[in-house]
């Protein structure tokens, strides 16, 4: 139990799942081999111990075959969505090019190897926490679409020039938190995603109010949306 209780504060990254497991089958390999020699005197292994090993090492492989099925269910949505987004959403809808499907395809595919050669920069790095980079990650979702999505579902006066500003600045203030004023400590420490949120909502808010009110069109959908959802 002195294994599983000294991992317990240990980030769970690449490295230190490798160690733990490692550290388990040794511990089991340890206790086989004391056994071993208090009742054989030193004696070849035993079947009973090459099992309870062998089970161990069992243990291990499924552990991390888990954890590597894990990973790539999550990833391969990841990917297919970030090629989606750049190739429709920012090229086709955003900038305004039109794209044949072969060059649809093209930004796609350039896109996945682009993630996957940022992927394997940091997975190189043996001291970078699958947790701290998922979690920053979120942060970034949470603070630059967050305040944007509660306003564009709860305040008919968001406009886009107000989305947009929330978006940048609640996405630039997890940068300048996260490396910036978190590192100062006390009541900076917090998690990132908290000031940046609110930095985005009132960004959001400010710009909104500052420019012109939605199109009455706009206005009398999201009327009517709302008019809809009462009645049910």
């Amino acid at each position: 139990m002195t294994t599983y209780r000294a991992w317990n504060l240990k980030p769970l990254d690449r490295s230190a799942l490798k160690e733990l497991t490692a550290a388990i089958a040794q511990q089991s390999t340890e206790e086989l081999e004391n056994r071993a020699m208090e009742t054989m005197d030193g004696e070849p292994w035993s079947e009973e111990k090459y099992q309870m090993t062998l089970a161990a090492q069992q243990k291990e492989t499924a552990l991390l075959a888990g954890i590597l099925a894990a990973t790539m269910s999550t990833a391969d949505s990841q990917m297919l969505a970030a090629a989606s987004s750049v190739s429709q959403n920012i090229l086709q809808e955003f900038g305004h090019l039109k794209l044949s499907e072969k060059q649809s395809l093209f930004a796609a595919r350039l896109t996945i190897i682009c993630v996957s050669v940022v992927g394997v920069v940091l997975a190189r790095d043996p001291d970078s926490s699958v947790f701290g980079i998922v979690s920053f990650a979120w942060a970034g979702f949470g603070g630059a679409y967050g305040a944007v999505m509660l306003c564009a579902l709860f305040w008919k006066r968001c406009n886009w020039q107000g989305a947009l500003a929330g978006m940048l600045a609640g996405g630039l203030m997890v940068f300048v938190w996260k490396y910036l004023i978190s590192p100062l400590g006390g009541v900076f420490g917090i998690y990132e995603l908290l000031p940046a949120f609110v930095v985005a909502c009132i960004a959001l808010v400010v710009v909104s109010l500052l420019t012109e009110a939605p199109e009455k069109e706009i206005v009398e959908t999201y009327e009517s949306v709302c008019a809809k959802k009462v009645k049910a």
